[in-house]
């Protein structure tokens, strides 16, 4: 077969961009959709298939029935969130005191398949309301200068760059001697922690609310829901100079022998994604860099309350204050024009 050179400017087809425009040609189904991420072949349903319909209800019925394994009700659990007011108390504070990693706790369970049914116990509400309510810690802060403690997911920092995340956490102060184990054996320092009554406050991450979230965006949370019916986790501790730290991972887990994340954490990079075929969820290999967002958390001087974090700024949940609109999924991905503009 012969070919020959486009001369002309009129030329039908001719490429006229410096770089090869992948949106034009069907290696844009190699790419996850309306990212520069190589994926592969792959059946991801893709926006450009849809073009056209505009966000319809026809849109979106056909959406679903290519996921028909996938709950699209995530959102759905946060929507009573938003009949809260938010009184603003201030921006996150920016604290970037080193933090030495203490302890790794572990119990990775290998990733097989996708499991349909519903995870069985929260892992993670299981620490929150050891770490949250009882008067009695796993861990002490006997002979410790600790002023403040902090347990949340690794999957929060990450969603400190989401403004459409909110982050909701508690605030509690308590004596530090309600922190020593009942089985800790110095006696002295157990009775001279008392005498001193030296007060932690505890800053406990609950849960994370999204108020919208694009189609795409949506596959994206919906990882964690595949990765949490294994049980799996992981507990990374560290201490700065006056606090202490415990990041939960329930979405780390092994696969073909090897540690795999969806996150980044303080000292720690992702080295995976999950693809959403039609067929069924895949694992990629991907890379990271650990997440530096802890800087917004660790400065925290908070008094006793409830708050949420949204767009890096600290709001009291309160019956004052302004209102954030519940919106769900918005499907906004379907008309954008150019993946490579984002």
């Amino acid at each position: 077969m012969k070919y020959e050179l486009a001369s002309s400017s009129m030329e039908e087809g001719e490429i006229t961009e410096e770089g090869i425009p992948y949106y034009k040609s069907y290696l844009q189904y190699y790419y996850y959709p309306l990212t520069t991420k190589y994926i592969g072949r792959n059946s991801v349903p893709h926006y450009m298939n849809y073009k056209g319909d505009g966000i319809s209800t026809k849109l979106k019925k056909e959406l679903k029935a290519d996921y028909p394994y996938i709950s699209f009700s995530i959102l759905d659990r946060g929507k009573a969130f938003f009949d809260n007011n938010f009184l603003y108390v201030m921006d996150c504070p920016v604290d970037e005191s080193p933090l030495t990693v203490k302890e790794i706790k572990s119990n990775y369970k290998e990733y097989k398949k996708l499991e349909k049914k519903s995870p069985g116990e929260n892992r993670y509400d299981l620490s929150f309301q050891r770490f949250f309510f009882q008067k009695e810690d796993p861990e002490t802060f006997v002979g410790q200068n600790i002023k403040k403690a902090f347990l949340f997911e690794d999957r929060v920092l990450e969603a400190l760059d989401n403004k459409n995340a909110f982050i909701f956490f508690r605030v509690a102060t308590t004596k530090a001697v309600k922190f020593a184990t009942s089985n800790l054996n110095d006696k002295t320092a157990t009775e001279d922690l008392e005498k001193n009554d030296r007060m932690v406050t505890k800053y406990a991450f609950e849960e994370i609310f999204y108020s919208k979230s694009s189609f795409y965006e949506y596959l994206e949370l919906y990882k964690d829901e595949v990765v949490k019916n294994l049980n799996s986790e992981e507990i990374r501790s560290y201490t700065s100079e006056s606090a202490i730290f415990f990041v939960f991972s329930s979405t780390t887990f092994k696969y073909k022998d090897t540690v795999r994340r969806i996150y980044s954490g303080i000292d720690c990079a992702k080295n995976t994604d999950i693809i959403f075929n039609k067929e069924g969820p895949c694992i990629i290999d991907s890379e990271g860099i650990a997440n530096k967002n802890v800087k917004y958390i660790q400065g925290f001087e908070l008094p006793d309350s409830d708050y949420v974090i949204n767009d890096k700024k600290i709001y009291k949940i309160s019956n004052e204050g302004i209102e954030f609109e519940f919106q769900d999924i918005v499907y906004d991905d379907f008309i954008k024009t150019r993946w490579t503009n984002l």
